[in-house]
């Protein structure tokens, strides 16, 4: 059994069009400590403060939609010693199509979001959101005009599947998808969890609409790899 006060600190990051209060709900539904006694400590994802933190505590990375994306490249606590593994909620490593990756969007679905954002921002969000299925009011905050062209730039650029094979490999990813998740590209991780499971009923904001199945899905997944390493 664990230490009763070691702390594992969970950071979460969130897709594109959104700020951590993404996560509130999702947070309320975790547990104060884990069945073995672990603590949890639970923290957005801030670049800096994750290499901090990271370098302090045992961590788990949790990533929604593009956030998984962001989370995998650098500065990252993925890629401290102290990671224990990811969790992928709605996620891909690689948003536009290519010769391997024919479920990806065309680049100029993105092209054109990416003028539509210059215009206006507010309206851009408006109408994602309106594409998953947003439960919450168009008011909800989002972030900087100019934070939401740098991550249009790394979902029509990047490919950060390279990045995810090793945990794929140690078995220290872990999958959450929604069956009925509008995104192509958020089905492309299936097959490739330890532990995995797809919601029959979900869409692709799990965290907003199903924020304690995301929360079991996240206990399940730490307490997996514990007993994979005993």
């Amino acid at each position: 059994m664990a230490d009763q006060q070691t702390t594992l600190t969970l950071f979460f990051h969130q897709g594109w069009s959104y700020t951590p209060l993404f996560w509130q709900r999702t947070f309320q539904c975790l547990p104060p400590a884990l069945p073995d006694g672990r603590k949890l400590l639970l923290i957005p994802y801030v670049a800096a403060l994750a290499q901090k933190r990271a370098a302090r505590n045992p961590c788990v990375a949790i990533g929604h939609s593009a956030g998984l994306m962001d989370l995998l490249s650098k500065p990252s606590p993925v890629f401290s010693q102290s990671c224990l593994g990811l969790v992928a909620i709605n996620s891909f490593a690689r948003f536009v199509e290519g010769g391997d990756f024919p479920q990806g969007f065309k680049q100029r679905v993105l092209q054109r979001m990416a003028k539509a954002l210059q215009r206006d921002p507010a309206i851009t969000v408006r109408d994602f959101r309106a594409s998953v299925q947003d439960p919450t009011s168009p008011a909800v905050p989002h972030p900087s005009q100019s934070e939401l062209a740098h991550g249009l730039t790394m979902l029509l650029e990047e490919d950060r599947r390279p990045a995810l094979a090793p945990w794929v490999q140690a078995r220290r990813l872990a999958v959450l998808t929604g069956a009925q998740d509008p995104l192509p590209p958020a089905h492309s991780l299936a097959g490739l969890g330890t532990p995995e499971e797809r919601f029959e009923d979900g869409g692709h904001l799990l965290p907003l609409t199903h924020p304690q199945l995301c929360a079991r899905f996240i206990v399940q997944a730490i307490m997996n790899w514990r007993d994979q390493a005993s």
